[in-house]
């Protein structure tokens, strides 16, 4: 019988880095056969738990999971450079942000889910992690405190969400710490912040508005917000608009991403009436 880690690597190797046509369909075939259970990757020091099971956590092994991000990343955040994510989940983008920014740079890391930080904790020592400071809470417009809604879907598909956006039915409440961006940039002195990324489930547009201060001062270069416009939604389109108007005010153009990491100019304001879900990538004029 074949080793089937190495079967998985050489799969990876090719899904990942050629163009291959139907590459989301061809690993929903052959990886019953060649994936399964857990498996601990490393990546820029981080220990990533990947479920096989999972077809979330699949997408992230071979190579699949936002990969117009993961490159822009590689392309664009650099040695020594401070970052802030929030949703931290499973720690897959996290550990390709450590690997760029290396040991002189920060990560602030956020997290708010009880099981996706015990998870990080079990696999690591973060505190042996020079560049990351790992803070089990959610982001938002204060610091203070209110009820994360934790859903059976926490590792499946990502989801968990703040009690003022959502209650979900499948989610268990509990009280969590939040934070500002404002104010974790005061507590760890950053003058500048090169990256923040905001995937939230529906608190990006207050955890822009407690960025006012470092917005207004130019002291973030870029923000990539998860941006939903559904129409069946009659809040998800003025809600894009609201932090459109944020930054641009503040100096920012939006982009979409390419696969390699490129950015072309888009235009928010111009979609029509299809459903739009994608990461903005709002970069500083």
């Amino acid at each position: 019988m074949p080793d089937l880690p190495v079967v998985r690597r050489a799969v990876r190797a090719v899904v990942s880095s050629l163009p291959i046509r139907g590459r989301h369909r061809f690993i929903a075939a052959v990886a019953p056969y060649i994936s399964s259970g857990t498996e601990i990757v490393r990546i820029g020091g981080l220990n990533v738990e990947i479920d096989h099971d999972l077809s979330f956590c699949r997408a992230m092994y071979y190579g699949l999971y936002e990969p117009h991000l993961t490159n822009w990343i590689r392309f664009n955040v650099r040695a020594d450079d401070a970052v802030i994510e929030p949703g931290v989940n499973v720690g897959f983008i996290t550990g390709h942000l450590l690997q760029q920014v290396g040991n002189k740079g920060l990560v602030i890391a956020l997290e708010p889910s009880r099981r996706c930080a015990e998870q990080l904790h079990r696999n690591n020592d973060i505190a042996a992690i020079p560049s990351l400071r790992f803070v089990n809470a959610a982001m938002a417009d204060v610091s203070g405190e209110d009820t994360y809604y934790e859903t059976s879907r926490i590792v499946s598909h990502g989801y968990g969400c703040l009690g003022s956006v959502e209650q979900p039915e499948d989610g268990t409440s509990y009280s969590i710490p939040t934070r500002s961006v404002d104010d974790l940039m005061d507590e760890y002195s950053l003058e500048k912040v090169r990256f923040l990324k905001l995937d939230i489930e529906g608190a990006e547009l207050i955890a822009l508005q407690g960025a006012s201060q470092a917005l207004a001062a130019g002291r973030i270069d870029h923000v990539m917000v998860e941006t939903t416009i559904d129409h069946a939604n009659a809040d998800s389109k003025p809600q894009s608009l609201a932090i459109a108007k944020i930054l641009e005010s503040s100096g920012f153009r939006s982009h979409s991403m390419r696969r390699n990491g490129t950015l072309r100019p888009l235009n928010l304001g111009a979609i029509g009436q299809q459903p739009f879900r994608s990461d903005v990538m709002w970069s500083r004029r």
